[in-house]
């Protein structure tokens, strides 16, 4: 892995592909063939953003952040540029309000079985944040990042012996994860009551730093859980993605143009349909659905389970969710959780369009589990996929997955 998050495998593709393209662009006009690559605007893209998380992890790292995969690419990017102008308290303040509203939507890492398993202590633990009580919720977040990667790796986050780098990986690259682990695992071998703007795991937990609870401590705490979230993607889509590069070096010059012209038009026709989705708003919730809608795929998971059908919904799995598994597995795992549950009745309460490619519905389900009859209102969290991708619900031809199936089950017996 190279020293530098620009030295990443897919950053070096995307900069030999540029190169490639400029290229053969020349030659493409002379043949009066129009590629629709703005190879300019695309080669001042890649120069802005080459260095992007580098900086910030200059700049920030040692104030207890990092960048990662799902880190919105315009706080990212403000971050930097407030940085480079000596302003970097401002860029705190910013990660800090990015941060705060990705914990009042933390719902939706819940359909991870290592955050679903905890996600009552956390849902607590956020509670405690937004009342002020960082006592209480800075412990639980940090024994929570200790305990998940326990469960993914045979040693805690904290532990030397735990390898944290992941191939061509942001979260998971030396100067990310595992430098910022290194950071918060700093001995803290004498009692202090000075305050402090870090979680160091050891200092809190084992009692040394007393005036830990205040809101910068917190927060990072909790931005910590969702690096892990990132950082659990990328280390189980690791060996794919290994396998996916080896296929692109087998390709042949008129291969690698064709699949940048496809990428560069598939671009092109996602920035048209964006400017043409508009969300959907009811006055009075459906009673029933659309075809090919988010609701239409709820309904028939629904049904499917309330009849003991545990095939067909295991289409309904989102790619990055045991992509790699076989049918007879997910229904196999799907039969388990639902084995003891008996739906009898479900209704939309509300829908919310969230984006061009996710819909939040919440349904109120009637059910039986252990002899007791039981109503609840439950989350499904909807995604559009065309190829596997996420893409905008206006691209033909893509289906819709539910992202929290795993989750669904747990709800309905806690």
């Amino acid at each position: 892995m190279g020293n530098k998050i620009q030295d990443n495998d897919s950053i070096n593709e995307l900069g030999k592909i540029i190169k490639t393209t400029k290229v053969l662009n020349p030659i493409l006009k002379l043949l009066n063939i129009d590629s629709g690559i703005d190879i300019n605007k695309i080669t001042k893209e890649y120069a802005d953003l080459l260095t992007l998380n580098d900086d910030f992890n200059m700049y920030y790292h040692d104030r207890g952040w990092i960048a990662h995969e799902s880190l919105n690419i315009d706080v990212l990017k403000f971050c930097v540029s407030i940085a480079k102008d000596g302003n970097i308290d401002r860029g705190e303040e910013a990660l800090m309000e990015y941060y705060e509203g990705e914990l009042k939507n933390f719902e939706k890492y819940s359909y991870r079985k290592h955050f679903y398993d905890r996600h009552e202590l956390l849902n607590l633990a956020i509670e405690d944040y937004f009342s002020g009580r960082y006592h209480a919720s800075i412990p639980i977040a940090l024994l929570s990042a200790d305990g998940i990667i326990n469960d993914v790796e045979p040693t805690g986050l904290f532990a030397k012996e735990t390898d944290l780098e992941v191939w061509d990986s942001i979260s998971g690259h030396g100067s990310g994860l595992k430098s910022l682990v290194s950071l918060l695992s700093k001995n803290r071998k004498k009692t202090s009551t000075d305050s402090i703007s870090l979680p160091y795991r050891n200092g809190i937990l084992h009692g040394r730093d007393i005036n830990y609870y205040n809101k910068f401590v917190a927060i990072k705490s909790f931005a910590l859980l969702i690096y892990l979230a990132d950082w659990i993607r990328e280390r189980s889509s690791e060996a794919d993605r290994m396998r996916k590069k080896e296929e692109k070096e087998t390709k042949t010059w008129g291969e690698l143009f064709k699949s940048i012209a496809n990428t560069t038009r598939e671009q092109k026709e996602n920035e048209k349909l964006l400017k043409e989705w508009k969300p959907r708003f009811f006055e009075v919730i459906p009673s029933t659905y659309e075809s090919n809608s988010p609701e239409e795929k709820v309904f028939e998971f629904l049904e499917c389970i309330k009849n003991k059908n545990y095939g067909t919904p295991t289409s309904m799995y989102p790619t990055f969710i045991l992509g790699n598994s076989s049918r007879k597995s997910k229904a196999r795992i799907l039969r388990e959780n639902f084995k003891d549950i008996t739906i009898t009745n479900y209704e939309i309460s509300k829908i919310n369009d969230s984006s061009a490619a996710v819909t939040m519905i919440t349904m109120k389900i009637a059910y039986e589990y252990n002899g007791l009859l039981k109503e609840k209102n439950v989350d499904f969290r909807v995604m559009y996929e065309v190829n596997g991708e996420v893409n905008n619900r206006l691209k033909l031809n893509g289906s819709w997955k539910i992202t929290n199936i795993e989750g669904i089950s747990y709800i309905l017996i806690e």
